[in-house]
């Protein structure tokens, strides 16, 4: 069993003019991830593997200190990194009770070519696969096997944050 995780919100690529790497999660965002501690700590949890980029770190921060757990961050979490090698990253026994806390554009392409390769079975089903499948500060609690099952984690409720 993994997670996959999309960042939450983040301040608008519009208003920043840093690299985007460096973006930071925006009040909003910070009040996910301080809603997220809760639900992710009743998951059983060895690992927590981030995208490099700030705003997912961030995401994962609250949840690191609740945990005593190091933030690990890896390319292969990145945004538009190549499908299949995340995939041997998500698959990989390492990644067995693992956050992986990524972008929308990563997870549309992990679910998507898991779907092509009729790996994955997602609940609730849904139809093509976007960003929007997968809302900010929302993910997938994936359990393993030759046929994936997927079950949506909605963000946390707009009253918890």
């Amino acid at each position: 069993m993994f997670v996959l995780l999309r960042h939450a919100h983040a301040v608008n690529k519009r208003a920043w003019s840093g690299r985007d790497e460096e973006r930071p999660l925006n009040e909003r965002g910070f009040r996910e991830a301080e809603a997220l501690v809760e639900p992710l700590s009743a998951v059983p949890l060895r690992r927590l593997l981030s995208s490099p980029a700030l705003r997912c770190r961030q995401t994962l921060d609250p949840l690191a200190r609740r945990l005593g757990m190091a933030i690990e961050p890896t390319d292969l979490l990145d945004r538009d990194v190549d499908a299949p090698r995340l995939s041997e990253l998500a698959e990989d026994p390492e990644s067995i009770d693992a956050v992986l806390c990524t972008h929308g554009e990563t997870l549309v392409a992990l679910l998507g070519h898991w779907q092509e390769h009729g790996r994955i079975v997602l609940t609730p089903p849904g139809g093509e696969i976007a960003k929007s499948t997968t809302e900010k500060s929302g993910g997938w609690l994936v359990h393993g096997g030759a046929q994936l099952q997927a079950r949506y984690l909605p963000p946390p409720q707009a009253s918890a944050i």
